[in-house]
């Protein structure tokens, strides 16, 4: 078997883990584990133009982003952990029925969160996303 044909086969075999939701660890709590508070609203968008998909009960402002509570034992010089939504998604998938934000606060990381211009609704074009984002990471 060639090189690059194993490359591809583990690069599928990864993206097919991503899929089904292999990749990330089972939540683990002890008894007496409390949920951390729910990010706070830090950043406003400069535009007010609300986005997602009519009917869809999402009414997310593109560029909002969300800082996470601080850590109890930080990890030092520590980057903040950015978490940024998939297509049509919402910063929200990360705090709600998900234990990803609880996870990186106990591990001791900052976090933030952001809402793109597709949060929830039909598909925005990247450029304006990746725009977007690049002026936030520096106010974030």
């Amino acid at each position: 078997m060639s090189e690059k044909w194993k490359y591809s086969m583990v690069s599928i075999g990864f993206l097919a883990m991503c899929a089904m939701g292999f990749i990330f660890p089972v939540h683990i709590t002890a008894d007496n584990a409390v949920d951390p508070p729910q990010p706070v609203l830090s950043g406003e968008s400069e535009t007010i133009t609300i986005t997602g998909k009519a009917g869809n009960g999402n009414e997310e402002t593109p560029g909002e982003w969300f800082a996470g509570d601080a850590p109890s034992q930080p990890i030092s010089n520590a980057p903040v952990l950015l978490f940024v939504p998939g297509l049509n998604n919402v910063a929200q998938v990360f705090w709600e029925d998900n234990e990803m934000y609880e996870t990186s606060l106990n591990a001791g990381y900052q976090t933030a969160f952001i809402q793109m211009h597709d949060a929830g609704g039909a598909s925005a074009d990247m450029w304006d996303n990746g725009e977007s984002l690049a002026v936030k990471i520096e106010e974030i």
